[in-house]
């Protein structure tokens, strides 16, 4: 009971202060009273107040600087090579001979139209047929063809009212019933240039210098012969039916006059594409670079944004908790005859 009691006030009040030990009686020294219970931990202090910090406003873009000075032009590439040529277009189809007026003689000999001629008398392969001009000239041409294979000549003389055999005709072209071509001159043959076709056109031109023999506007001979006489458009048929077509007879001027001066040929057909027609011309090399422009004023500074109103400001700093009561200080201990007095006492 009397050590219930000391717990209890040992732990609640102040000890009362033991009484001074008798001098010298007990050297011991008083055992050490409890530690006084500890005092509750304060309450934690509110957060402060969290402070503004709003941020400044953008400052503006600045100016944008101005653009470069454009640099030179680039030389000029090389031109492109020339693309191949085209291939040569076909020959245009033979025209016929325009109709110069002149007068024809007939023996034995009919005009179909003015320009052909066939044999509708006389004796079969016989050269008893004939037409010839009564205009003759000092510079002449002659030219025909012929529309079937058979015995014809054609050709230019001084004499054609002579005889109507090809014998005495001074410059001809002879259509052999056989299919040859022949030059004849005063019945000696110069030459032979077939076989024939009836599509084959034959001319001749004296020009004042020479007498020139032409196949399909193709030169096969001339020769010379000083200007003189007269020369006339002469003939001879053999065979009946026999015919010269496309017969066309006239004057040179003073100039060298071509075989067929007064023919025009129809246009020839368009020549067939060439195979790189469309082939482009090498790529000229590339211009020199034209030198970079100068680089354009750096645009100014944006200005700086206000500064936010609070953007410096400080939470408020929270409360300090308060401080926990000092628990009681425990009953200060005894030397031992205390201890036995208040036993006793109790």
């Amino acid at each position: 009971m009397a050590l219930f009691l000391t717990d209890i006030l040992g732990s609640s009040f102040q000890g009362v202060q033991g009484t001074q030990g008798l001098s010298g009686l007990f050297a011991g020294q008083g055992a050490q009273g409890r530690q006084g219970i500890q005092g509750r931990q304060g309450t934690q202090g509110r957060q402060g107040v969290q402070g503004l910090s709003n941020q400044g406003s953008q400052g503006t873009q600045g100016l944008q600087g101005t653009q470069g000075i454009q640099g030179p032009q680039g030389i000029q590439g090389r031109q492109g090579l020339q693309g191949l040529q085209g291939r040569q277009g076909l020959q245009g189809l033979q025209g016929t001979i325009g109709t110069f007026q002149w007068t024809p003689i007939l023996t034995n000999v009919s005009m179909i139209n003015g320009n052909t001629f066939r044999k509708t008398g006389g004796v079969n392969s016989q050269f008893d047929g004939s037409v010839y001009s009564v205009e003759g000239y000092l510079r002449a041409s002659v030219s025909a063809r012929t529309s079937s294979i058979e015995g014809v000549v054609i050709g230019l003389n001084s004499d054609p009212s002579t005889n109507s055999n090809y014998t005495s005709i001074d410059y001809c072209w002879r259509f052999g019933s056989d299919g040859s071509l022949n030059i004849y001159e005063n019945g000696t043959i110069i030459g032979s240039f077939g076989p024939y076709t009836i599509n084959n056109y034959v001319s001749i031109v004296y020009d004042g210098q020479n007498v020139n023999y032409y196949l399909d506007n193709v030169l096969k001979r001339s020769v010379s012969r000083p200007i003189g006489s007269l020369l006339y458009l002469d003939t001879a048929f053999a065979t009946p039916g026999s015919e010269l077509t496309n017969v066309s007879f006239g004057p040179l001027g003073s100039g060298i006059q071509g075989s067929l001066s007064n023919f025009q040929g129809t246009q020839g057909l368009q020549g067939n594409q060439g195979p790189l027609s469309n082939f482009q011309g090498l790529q000229g090399t590339q211009g020199l670079q034209g030198t970079q422009g100068l680089q354009g004023l750096q645009g100014t500074q944006g200005l700086q944004g206000n500064q936010g109103p609070l953007s410096n400001f400080q939470g408020l700093q929270g409360t300090q908790g308060r401080q926990g009561t000092q628990g009681l200080q425990g009953l200060s201990g005894s030397d031992d005859v205390s201890l036995v007095f208040l036993s006793m006492i109790f």
